[in-house]
């Protein structure tokens, strides 16, 4: 009989993902959110978002810090859990899948560079508090549970 999920998670992530986040908590040092500072729009391969970029050495060095201590640690990796892409600080707006035949590039890049223009204008700073485990299916549905490990910034 194959092992039964656990709420949505692997079998042995939800025992695993704690230990993952409390032995990251020394590496990221002062507890002080991360800073972020938006950049401005960006168009991935299936979305658009907002990208963000530490605003300093110390943001930038726990950010990779911690990145680097879930995608290494060997019972994550035991897990199936592994990075796949290189790292673009993000907040997804949307998703898209078809893109019409009549849809302007040129316009949308228009309005891309107008927008981020802004941005770069007048920057605007997010701060970090916390990083949290979630669980999604697909890019549109996000779960957790009041359990699952949190890391406070």
């Amino acid at each position: 009989m194959p092992p039964q999920r656990t709420q949505g998670l692997k079998p042995n992530s939800r025992g695993q993902s704690p230990t993952v986040f409390q032995q990251s908590q020394p590496l990221l040092g002062q507890q002080q959110p991360l800073g972020m500072q938006v950049l401005g729009l960006i168009l991935m391969p299936r979305a658009l978002a907002v990208c963000l970029v530490p605003t300093d050495e110390d943001a930038y060095t726990r950010m990779t810090k911690l990145r680097r201590s879930l995608y290494q640690d060997p019972g994550l990796m035991a897990l199936g859990i592994e990075q796949q892409y290189g790292f673009t600080a993000h907040i997804t707006l949307g998703y898209f899948v078809d893109i019409s035949p009549d849809f302007d590039r040129f316009q949308f890049c228009d309005l891309l560079e107008t927008l981020n223009q802004q941005w770069l204008d007048a920057p605007q700073v997010l701060a970090v508090h916390r990083a949290e485990l979630r669980r999604f299916e697909d890019m549109t549905n996000y779960h957790r549970q009041p359990d699952w490990p949190v890391l406070e910034f």
